[in-house]
């Protein structure tokens, strides 16, 4: 120990260490802390798969309006969910080890906003996509992208979240993941979507609090489009994972590129009748 204090003090001898400063957690960076400490109590596994998507990709690329890859992916899941209602079971700890079904699809979609001058994550709802139009998601998309956060309930509620003390905000997080499981779903989902794929980027494992989170990587120029599903390991295994994975690209390949296929032909002009 001697040895090494005074080697310690010969290196670093005479050289002038700033003081430095304390900066204080911002309002969403608290936010941030409570979710992080709560994702990971959460046995997460990430499993990833390139989905071929080049029709839907072309179809996308004729449409006046814009339909995005966000929007697909969410409808597409929720059609997936509906159909094999395991997808959305939620772990729930409290009072016992048990699986939760809400028995609904509720998708809880990441955004970053600027507030006070800095940029920070809230999550948009929405319920039930698989009943909504692609145009409809979209809209309520570009609405929480652009809308001021006073305009975005979920948005202003979780902004005053953010400003509590500690121990009310530790509080309400209990009461949200483990009071009521109906409650739960509806505050955390039952999966959730992020991705930062437009600058070139891929998420490799986002945190999850027990739902399924899906994330994409950039286009492939190929067509293939990298989706990769984070899962709970206490209510999933791999191999069901990946046949979800299978399953939503061909629910891509086909009733989502129906429905992009019926906007591409109701903006083509009407055909003159001969004669």
């Amino acid at each position: 120990m001697y040895k090494f204090m005074n080697q310690f003090r010969e290196i670093f001898k005479g050289e002038e260490v700033p003081a430095g400063r304390k900066i204080g957690l911002s309002a969403n960076r608290r936010f941030m802390n409570d979710y992080l400490k709560l994702a990971a109590k959460t046995p997460s596994q990430p499993l990833a798969r390139f989905c071929e998507v080049s029709k839907v990709a072309e179809l996308r690329s004729q449409l006046s309006r814009r339909i995005g890859w966000t929007s697909i992916l969410v409808k597409a899941y929720a059609i997936l969910a509906d159909r094999k209602p395991e997808l959305r079971y939620l772990f729930r700890n409290w009072p016992w080890p048990h699986l939760f079904d809400p028995q609904r699809q509720i998708c809880r979609i990441a955004f970053s906003r600027v507030i006070n001058g800095e940029e920070g994550v809230m999550f948009h709802r929405l319920v039930n996509p698989h009943e909504m139009s692609l145009e409809e998601i979209q809209e309520q998309i570009e609405f929480a992208q652009t809308a001021s956060i006073e305009d975005v309930p979920i948005f202003s509620l979780h902004h005053s979240f953010c400003k509590l003390p500690g121990m009310i905000r530790k509080f309400v997080w209990w009461m949200s993941l483990n009071a009521s499981g109906a409650w739960s779903a509806s505050l955390t989902g039952t999966y959730g979507f992020t991705t930062v794929a437009s600058l070139g980027a891929t998420s490799i494992h986002p945190p999850s609090l027990g739902n399924i989170v899906m994330t994409t990587a950039p286009m492939q120029a190929d067509g293939r489009l990298r989706v990769t599903f984070v899962y709970d390991h206490r209510v999933h295994d791999g191999l069901a994972i990946a046949q979800a994975l299978k399953e939503l690209e061909e629910i891509v390949g086909t009733e989502i590129a129906q429905e992009l296929t019926g906007y591409y032909t109701d903006q083509l002009p009407p055909q003159r009748q001969a004669g």
